[in-house]
């Protein structure tokens, strides 16, 4: 049993030699394939899971306002939209955070 561990160590030495480079370079790109669609999915959640907030956000707005004619079942939208790469995605640029006061 030892022996075989022995050639099988000997054989991934040669082999990391002789195909480091390669393997290296393929399992970068594999790696940025994965970081990749994690960032494209979890940018989806989040763009989901706002636009869903920012619907019952105005709803319960609207109702707090005793404007219950505006309320309506929200349409869902299409997830095959493409989003753009930027420092504050659309979906939230200009939302107003914080709880409704009355002045």
């Amino acid at each position: 049993m030892v022996s075989v561990l022995d050639e099988l160590s000997e054989l991934m030495d040669q082999v990391s030699g002789d195909y480091g480079p390669f393997l290296m370079e393929e399992l970068q790109q594999r790696l940025e394939f994965v970081v990749q669609n994690f960032n494209e999915e979890v940018q989806d959640l989040i763009k989901s899971s706002f636009e869903d907030w920012k619907n019952k956000d105005s709803q319960l707005r609207d109702l707090m306002a005793g404007d219950r004619g505006k309320l309506q079942i929200p349409k869902s939208q299409p997830a095959n939209e493409k989003l753009e790469n930027s420092s504050t995605p659309d979906f939230i640029k200009d939302v107003d955070f914080g709880p409704l006061r009355h002045k």
